[in-house]
């Protein structure tokens, strides 16, 4: 996901780690965070395996600028397309590829959008059918799970509340 993240940055223009590395904690704070410790190994691995270069000026503080590569732009195109990754995590690697929406042409969009639609729509329907599923056995049994019908229509409602907003970005 990071590695998405920063080559996504570097799509846009070149730049130094520390300028990375506040971007990209503002997105993902206050609790999660990017720390030096994993930005500039990263930074390493990128430029050994060629997708990031040294830009040659360091900026007015001497910190060392990168720029992308043509390997690194074809590398950053692979990650955000791929939508077969971390599935249990992709809810959140989706929002972090819609930063660079604007990088990617309509086809590459509309396919990106149509998946989290998809994986919504496929969310919702499973934990509705869970959740008149479980319904069906309290009513058998008496048992008590409100709380957790509770969290299940909570999520439900959330699923839906992303997809309705992805739907509307797909729409524009």
């Amino acid at each position: 996901m990071y590695e998405m993240i920063v080559l996504g940055f570097f799509m846009r223009y070149p730049m130094h780690g520390y300028r990375i590395s506040k971007i990209v904690n503002d997105i993902v704070g206050p609790y999660a965070k990017f720390s030096s410790g994993r930005l500039y190994p990263l930074l390493v691995k990128l430029e050994k395996q060629a997708l990031i270069t040294d830009a040659g000026t360091p900026n007015e503080n001497r910190q060392r600028v990168y720029q992308i590569t043509d390997s690194g732009q074809n590398h950053f195109y692979n990650l955000i397309m791929d939508t077969t990754s971390s599935l249990g995590e992709y809810q959140k690697i989706f929002w972090y590829k819609m930063i660079f929406l604007d990088l990617l042409t309509q086809g590459q969009r509309d396919y990106l959008l149509d998946h989290y639609i998809n994986y919504c729509q496929t969310h919702v329907f499973y934990i509705q059918s869970e959740l008149e599923d479980l319904q069906q056995r309290l009513q058998e049994s008496e048992g008590q799970l409100h709380s957790v019908i509770s969290v299940m229509n909570r999520n439900i409602n959330l699923w839906k509340s992303d997809l309705e907003y992805v739907q509307n970005m797909r729409n524009q």
